[in-house]
């Protein structure tokens, strides 16, 4: 959000992946859809935001062991997008996850979250920071221009 917060939910559901993982929304991707579609879907179905404004961080695939299937690794294929939105994402799947609540980046950086949002940590919060970075210098610029006039 535009206190540089991320919203996450706690997953609660213990016969899902991640059972007791904060996780950020998000979902699998279906035949012949492109990870825009599908980030756009996903965060709409999961906390009815209509993104518009949304940018590419990172890219992560391979194999990997699930919490749900121990014994077996499993293809994953993950693509990390950001936005910035004052927009408060509500709870539409209770059986699922907990409420969406924003955390700061010290705090993100102590819950225990999925295995992606994990390995891409600097990644994230290097986007996020430059992100604000970029608004702060861009609004800077505006006011500048505007007590020029």
């Amino acid at each position: 959000n535009s206190e540089k917060k991320i919203w996450m939910s706690y997953r609660n559901n213990s016969s899902k992946d991640y059972y007791t993982y904060y996780q950020v929304a998000g979902g699998g991707l279906e035949l012949y859809e492109s990870f825009v579609d599908c980030v756009k879907q996903e965060v709409l179905e999961e906390t009815k935001l209509d993104l518009k404004d949304f940018h590419f961080i990172a890219y992560d695939e391979g194999f990997r062991i699930f919490p749900d299937c121990p014994d077996r690794k499993i293809m994953f294929k993950t693509a990390i997008y950001l936005t910035i939105t004052d927009e408060i994402p509500q709870l539409t799947e209770p059986d699922r996850n907990s409420a969406w609540e924003a955390y700061t980046i010290n705090e993100f950086k102590n819950l225990k979250v999925t295995n992606s949002l994990r390995l891409k940590e600097s990644v994230i919060i290097e986007a996020i920071n430059s992100k604000f970075r970029n608004r702060r210098k861009h609004k800077n610029e505006i006011n500048h221009v505007d007590s020029q006039k």
